[in-house]
């Protein structure tokens, strides 16, 4: 089956809150149903469409509550901005706009997929600074600062928490909260041994969320996806007919591996909704 646009899942599959923080459930397919609330995470717009645009098709046809989450804005990329917009700056308010384009071509690929504005949420979290937030800010007296928004809180008025400090307690706020309205009984999200630190930080702190709501959820199937790692996958480009393996330099790990495989239109269809992020293609 050509599955070059499929997703590699892998197991630390199931999320007990009475047990053990890590299950793993290789037996598992990854199926839906339309009792099933799904929530995918992303740690950058544009993650949610590499990683589980199949997902969310798959999820739609079976009448599922679907709820993507994005973690920031993706505003701290100078190279995206200086291709896209070609021009060079170093003002803050140019990435905070490049965050508002990236927002925008998120908004645009789900709808594509048939979600709808209230199915999306963006935190605004700064982008390339969620992992020192994790690691550094909490119950600190002075947030972190973005380094090319220059800002300490989220400068985004659309998105769940305007103004929030860059700090550990607002993102873990922020998912707790999205996590008991919503309920989820799957949740796709950034692997832990993803290259980018975003993608880690964003795994960590939904494990955080998580632990924190133990005994208020029932049971949650946690699916990390993976995203960026090192010479992964080649050839770079569009290559439906091609299989998509796991990366060799994580082949002797004990990392459980899930294959999702789509049918040839819902690669298509995946194609044509990464499309929509313009300005990261190039």
């Amino acid at each position: 089956m050509n599955n070059k646009l499929s997703s590699i899942f892998f197991g630390f599959g199931v999320f007990s809150l009475m047990l053990a923080p890590f299950v793993f459930g290789a037996d598992d397919t990854i199926s839906f149903n339309e009792s099933d609330r799904v929530i995918v995470f992303a740690p950058h717009p544009d993650d949610e469409a590499i990683g589980t645009a199949g997902v969310i098709q798959r999820a739609i046809k079976a009448k599922a509550k679907v709820k993507v989450v994005c973690f920031t804005n993706g505003d701290n990329n100078e190279l995206a901005f200086i291709v896209y917009e070609k021009r060079l700056t170093f003002k803050k308010k140019e990435f905070i706009h490049m965050g508002e384009v990236r927002r925008s071509e998120t908004i645009n690929a789900m709808k594509s997929l048939g979600l709808k504005d209230n199915d999306l949420v963006f935190l605004g979290y700064p982008d390339f600074g969620t992992m020192q937030i994790f690691t550094r800010y909490w119950d600190s007296p002075r947030p972190f600062q973005s380094m090319l928004t220059r800002v300490s809180f989220v400068p985004y008025v659309n998105c769940m928490s305007p103004q929030a400090p860059y700090v550990g307690e607002s993102i873990l706020k922020d998912l707790k909260t999205i996590l008991l309205d919503f309920k989820p009984t799957k949740v796709f999200v950034s692997s832990p041994v993803d290259t980018n630190g975003d993608h880690r930080a964003l795994y960590l702190f939904l494990r955080v969320a998580l632990w924190d709501i133990d005994g208020k959820m029932s049971e949650v199937k946690i699916f990390p996806y993976l995203i960026h790692n090192s010479g992964w996958p080649m050839p770079r480009g569009y290559h439906p007919e091609l299989e998509l393996a796991p990366p060799r330099n994580l082949s002797g790990s004990e990392i459980i591996w899930q294959s999702f495989k789509l049918e040839d239109n819902e690669i298509e269809t995946k194609n044509k909704t990464i499309a929509f992020y313009k300005s990261q293609i190039k």
